[in-house]
């Protein structure tokens, strides 16, 4: 069942549902987002390809057993300078996607609290930074408190993101065409195979999330 958590950290690698809405909103052009996305996960896809070649190519299969990271920094062991380098690599990029993925949420709890965002005052800009510091102290505890990020990664790529990436978008699509259309019904008659391939790619999500997800536990 391995396969089901790979396809669950593949599919958070590209994942950016969360983000969107953030990301539209911030935009000077919101319509150019469909080619900036395009654009952006073609050079994802580039970096991430070019990483595992290389990964592969120095490590070969034996990553299936010990993770790169071990590979280049042991556990337990000083680093040596590509240790170093490696470590810090990882560091900075992993800050952006923090920021990415911090952003939305921290978006969310600020409206739950009826906080202005958009206000200049003093008191609200205490109340943001009151409130982004407080999720940024929950991920500084899961990160001591869990005792193996990668397992987590597996946990969050099965259950959240294929649930965002695959199974919410296409029930918020359709119930945004019962909106339009009036019924399922009408939709499934204007659109049987849309909706037949819809369905089934949203029951082969939930059964990955399903064999993936026990598989996950299981190695937590």
């Amino acid at each position: 069942l391995t396969w089901a958590v790979s396809f669950g950290n593949a599919i958070l690698s590209y994942q950016m549902a969360s983000a969107t809405p953030t990301l539209i909103r911030e935009m000077i052009t919101p319509a150019a987002f469909p080619k900036a996305a395009s654009a952006g996960l073609l050079i994802v896809f580039v970096i991430y390809v070019g990483v595992g070649a290389c990964g592969y190519y120095g490590y070969g299969r034996s990553l299936i057993e010990v993770p790169i990271m071990n590979s280049i920094a042991p556990p337990g062991q000083p680093l040596d300078v590509w240790g170093y380098i490696a470590v810090i690599a990882m560091l900075l990029l992993a800050f952006p996607h923090f920021l990415v993925i911090l952003m939305p949420i921290a978006a969310s709890l600020e409206y739950a609290f009826n906080i202005d965002v958009d206000s200049t005052a003093k008191r609200d800009l205490i109340k943001r930074i009151i409130a982004r510091t407080f999720l940024v102290g929950i991920a500084l505890v899961i990160a001591i408190v869990v005792p193996s990020v990668d397992k987590l990664i597996n946990l969050m790529g099965v259950f959240t993101m294929i649930a965002m990436a695959g199974v919410l978008p296409a029930l918020f699509y359709t119930r945004i065409r019962v909106f339009n259309e009036g019924s399922l019904k009408a939709i499934w008659k204007a659109s049987r195979l849309e909706m037949s391939l819809l369905g089934a790619l949203t029951l082969l999500c939930l059964l990955i999330m399903g064999a993936g997800g026990y598989q996950s536990i299981v190695d937590f």
